[in-house]
């Protein structure tokens, strides 16, 4: 998340991740999709709960 958090090119992630460049791409693919999954997850959890009772 460093390119998104800290506007880095994927160049300079490698650099700080001191990985490859296919290693790099695929570490941020599965961090999207985890956080894609995550957010995703708490919608429909959110939709789903019920209103709280006023008081």
């Amino acid at each position: 998340m460093l390119r998104f958090t800290y506007n880095l090119s994927l160049a300079e992630t490698t650099r700080q991740l001191g990985r490859s460049l296919g290693a790099t791409k695929a570490l941020q693919t599965r961090a999207v999709q985890l956080l894609r999954a995550c957010l995703l997850l708490n919608v429909q959890v959110v939709e789903r709960s019920p209103t709280p009772p006023m008081a």
